[in-house]
């Protein structure tokens, strides 16, 4: 009987690799800029008036722009956490059902997460072309900017559901962990 190998990771024990969506991508991008905004304005804030206006007025816009860039953020992680079926819920009666109604309940847990959306998607764009002529507090971003977050993230959770959707229907399989 061989021994087994000190230091050595099972393969049970190995981490699990994950192909990082495009969502992902975007929002970790966007959520780096916003904390070097925000630690940028922190610094600003804090040195003498004469180091101030050298650095210019771009970093007080920080307290503008990352509102806007909240919005954004939390579609975009709301369509990565659909699409890895890692929502909050309880699992209790879940794991007492048969895998047959197991489906039926993710049929009915994704059909209902991809309705609320598309009722967001039609309030996201009525606001949205109610806000096309009009500026936000920064002279340079309009209103839309912003308010396109929202039937932009509402289309993405809708399509992250009926991939989900689609897996849940399918016979014989079982949704990914």
């Amino acid at each position: 009987m061989p021994k087994p190998e000190i230091g050595r990771i099972s393969d049970i024990d190995a981490p699990r690799t994950v192909q990082p969506l495009v969502e992902e991508l975007a929002a970790a991008a966007l959520l780096a800029v916003m904390v070097l905004l925000m630690f940028a304005q922190a610094l600003v804030r804090n040195v003498p008036p004469l180091a101030r206006a050298a650095v210019g007025t771009w970093v007080a816009h920080a307290v503008e722009i990352l509102p806007c860039g909240l919005t954004w953020l939390t579609f975009l992680a709301c369509a990565a956490v659909t699409r890895r079926r890692e929502l909050l819920r309880v699992d209790l009666l879940r794991a007492r059902l048969s895998g047959r109604c197991r489906r039926r309940l993710d049929t009915l847990i994704w059909g209902l997460w991809g309705a609320f959306f598309a009722i967001l998607l039609v309030f996201g764009s009525r606001a949205t072309f109610a806000q096309r002529h009009q500026m936000t507090s920064l002279e340079w971003l309009p209103g839309w900017v912003v308010a396109l977050s929202v039937p932009l993230g509402a289309a993405l959770v809708i399509w992250r559901s009926f991939q989900n959707l689609r897996e849940s229907l399918c016979p014989g399989s079982e949704p990914k962990p």
